[in-house]
């Protein structure tokens, strides 16, 4: 600290990973992203949020949830303005949400957490979880699970996972049961534990696939809801957490070139969408290092599809129109089929920022 600074507040300083407690899972979610919209309505970058609990709840150790330790806590990323501002937030006192600092019992001082372990922990989630739409998981079932029911009229048959949907706390599954006669549709609602088991899961080259496509399907219908000006306050709020849950995946290892480029750059539309200055900046730098490299390269690996997921996303960022042209021109003369990509092109050229 530099001699003369004590007490002082620098209002330069970078955000950190605050660990922080708070009394009520759901009215918190609810009253954070309520802060987080009202931030994005005065221009404000939000404040990061992670909850360890949704990633690790499915984990069951002799039939009981594990890391339930983690259920009162979050990660929050912000300066110490913001964060003070949050915990004297009158709604944070009416709503029952008491959302407080977490003490380092050796230093008697909120405790923080550094972004390098904070990125392995994300990672660490990644590795073990696979796919986002595990999060919030009661069980760890995903779609496209092979799993044999263990309890009910059609116990010891094996089902192939169709569909996984969360409701009020509940987690219902509809599933493809193989039966002599051909194949049986079945749904069962509120699973537990004890009642389906998870015996075999997609090859990762399959769940990459899937994991990049959904990615891509919750970037453009959220993008087409800021670019046509959606204010309905549930849609802003939901296009939020999931913005906010697709952005733990920036760190994804994606082992193919071209899959790669294209996750890279739904990242960066993400980190505009959330108006995350710091990941914004990092993101863009990467992505303006791959579109380099793929310049490189010969036209006829160059004009593909990934060239225009680059530029409609430093479009997005920058405003500069000739990432824009350059979109329009491969448009007309490539006539690519991916109708996704014509949707981001047709929605960019209204030339709408977000």
């Amino acid at each position: 600290m530099t001699p003369g600074t004590e007490g002082k507040t620098d209002k330069t300083e970078s955000p950190v990973w605050y660990i922080m407690r708070h009394l009520e899972m759901d009215r918190f979610k609810s009253w954070f992203d309520a802060m987080n919209l009202a931030r994005i309505d005065k221009g404000c970058s939000i404040i990061e949020s992670f909850y360890p609990y949704d990633f690790l709840k499915g984990r069951r150790e002799s039939g009981q949830e594990a890391y339930r330790e983690f259920h009162g806590i979050v990660f929050l990323k912000a300066k110490e303005d913001d964060i003070k501002e949050l915990i004297d937030d009158k709604w944070n006192q009416a709503f029952y949400v008491r959302l407080r600092y977490f003490y380092d019992t050796m230093t008697h001082k909120p405790a923080t957490i550094s972004e390098k372990l904070m990125n392995e922990f994300f990672t660490h989630c990644v590795k073990y979880r696979g796919r986002f739409e595990l999060i919030p998981s009661i069980d760890g079932i995903e779609a496209k699970d092979r799993v044999e029911i263990k309890q009910g009229p059609f116990a010891g048959h094996q089902a192939l996972v169709v569909s996984v949907r969360h409701s009020k706390g509940e987690l219902n599954l509809q599933l493809a049961i193989e039966l002599v006669t051909g194949l049986m549709y079945i749904k069962m609602s509120d699973v537990k534990a004890n009642q389906v088991v998870i015996l075999d899961r997609q090859p990762t080259d399959a769940i990459r696939n899937d994991f990049i496509e959904y990615t891509q399907e919750k970037i453009l219908t959220i993008y087409s809801h800021r670019v046509n000006t959606v204010n309905d306050k549930e849609t802003r709020k939901k296009d939020l957490q999931i913005l906010n849950r697709l952005s733990h995946y920036r760190y994804y290892q994606v082992e193919n070139f071209a899959a790669k480029v294209h996750f890279t750059a739904l990242m960066l539309i993400c980190a505009r969408l959330r108006k995350n200055v710091n990941d914004e900046a990092s993101l863009k730098e990467e992505v303006l290092r791959l579109l380099a490299e793929i310049n490189k390269r010969s036209e006829s690996k160059a004009s593909t599809d990934i060239r225009a997921y680059l530029w409609i996303a430093l479009y997005i960022c920058t405003d500069d129109p000739n990432y824009r042209d350059a979109c329009k021109e491969y448009i007309r003369t490539a006539n690519p089929k991916s109708a996704k990509l014509r949707k981001f092109v047709r929605l960019m050229r209204k030339g709408k920022k977000v």
